[in-house]
């Protein structure tokens, strides 16, 4: 049997600030296509996680692998050019700029430091920019201003943008932070449709949404793997019920 391809990976990674350990030894693997929730209290490691992923904090020990490669001290453009594409908990986006324009913008990050010197642009990406925009849901407000949407579509608006650079593996932090029900909603079928054969790690508290697109769950408590499986395999674990999702009942 082939084993599997794995797209990230992390042995013994460790990060520690002062006398507090935020990512304790973890190993951590994620497979080729996969749509992978990562979910826990405040302060469980998540996103120390993906800031040493991709790049935004060196750790204190241990290893991160991408695709089989090493990337540990690799700097963040290094690794955005290599493939993984992250999308933070607040929208940064660029306000007085139209939709289009953000996403044309943000297509331009692998260009290189002569590229954006000179303003080179691939004419060709002005094929690909209608079903980018439709996928995120504004294609109809491609020529509006990122100012005038709302909080939920500038969230929408930077996930294109992360998706303009093509990314292998997209993280995704709190995509549905500060959105009214009916764009979470909405927001479940735009991750089905961008993760199709893309490999996806959602940070994401909202329990509810995470049902709604897990395929596989990660619990992390304390900088380690509390839990791992499918979500219903995940909750009738006790200790996770104890420490966070039991929390939420009774």
């Amino acid at each position: 049997m082939e084993r599997p391809r794995m797209v990230l990976e992390t042995r013994d990674l460790t990060k520690q600030f002062g006398g507090v350990v935020a990512v304790n030894e973890l190993n951590y693997a994620v497979e080729e296509g996969e749509l992978r929730c990562l979910i826990g209290t405040n302060g469980a490691g998540k996103t120390t996680l993906f800031n040493l992923v991709t790049g935004a904090l060196k750790p204190t020990s241990g290893e991160v692998y991408f695709r089989g490669v090493n990337i540990t001290g690799l700097s963040p453009h290094q690794i955005c050019r290599m493939g993984i594409g992250r999308k933070f908990q607040s929208p940064n986006i660029f306000q007085e700029l139209s939709v289009s324009d953000n996403i044309r913008v943000a297509a331009q990050g692998k260009s290189g430091f002569l590229g954006l010197a000179l303003h080179t642009y691939d004419e060709t990406f002005e094929d690909q920019l209608p079903p980018l925009l439709k996928s995120i849901r504004l294609y109809e407000m491609k020529d509006l201003r990122a100012s005038s949407l709302s909080h939920g579509q500038q969230q929408w608006l930077e996930i294109g943008m992360v998706l303009a650079n093509h990314p292998s593996l997209l993280l995704l932090d709190e995509p549905t932070a500060g959105m009214t029900m009916a764009e979470t909603r909405e927001t479940v079928g735009l991750i089905r449709d961008i993760s199709a054969g893309m490999t996806t790690i959602v940070i994401e508290h909202d329990i509810g949404f995470v049902r709604e697109i897990a395929e596989t769950v990660t619990v992390m408590y304390r900088g380690r793997i509390l839990a791992e499986g499918r979500l219903d395999e995940v909750e009738r674990d006790e200790m996770v019920r104890d420490v966070y999702l039991g929390r939420q009942r009774e």
